[in-house]
């Protein structure tokens, strides 16, 4: 009699889900278009030069919320890069971006740890437009009082 060993199969079911996800046209959280490339990167798969920082500041900088938002979540997943940090942090004094938006600048300067931030980012404390236990989590993880994660919490 032979058994099944679901060890095998489990494994392949949780690689073809996560697969559908990565790939999916439909936006799952707060990223959508760079969310594949930026994994593959983040996993040492891809090399560099397929995300540059020029483009996710471009991103940054326009007016769509969509690209904005995966902009800002792409450069907190990516090696911290002095040029898009200055990007992020003049992301936060911008009066049109919409305040969830703001949140995911907030977590990736958290992300990547970017003490030049810390000032700009403790002025905001108090602040109702941006929510306060992200941007206390963010100035503790820049701090180094709290590990960095992997995906926003």
């Amino acid at each position: 009699m032979s058994r099944i060993r679901p060890f095998p199969f489990i494994t392949t079911l949780v690689l073809l889900g996560v697969a559908a996800v990565a790939f999916s046209p439909y936006r799952i959280g707060p990223f959508r278009d760079f969310r594949i490339i930026v994994y593959l990167k983040y996993w040492g798969v891809m090399r560099p030069s397929v995300v540059s920082g020029d483009v996710l500041i471009d991103r940054l900088a326009s007016n769509d919320p969509r690209l904005q938002t995966d902009a800002a979540f792409s450069i907190g997943v990516l090696p911290k890069d002095p040029r898009t940090v200055r990007a992020l942090i003049g992301f936060l004094d911008r009066p049109d971006v919409a305040s969830d938006v703001k949140d995911v600048a907030v977590w990736s300067l958290g992300e990547l740890r970017a003490r030049e931030a810390l000032p700009n980012l403790r002025s905001r404390i108090g602040n109702e437009r941006y929510d306060q236990e992200n941007l206390l989590r963010a100035v503790r993880k820049i701090e180094g009082r709290i590990p960095r994660g992997v995906l926003p919490e």
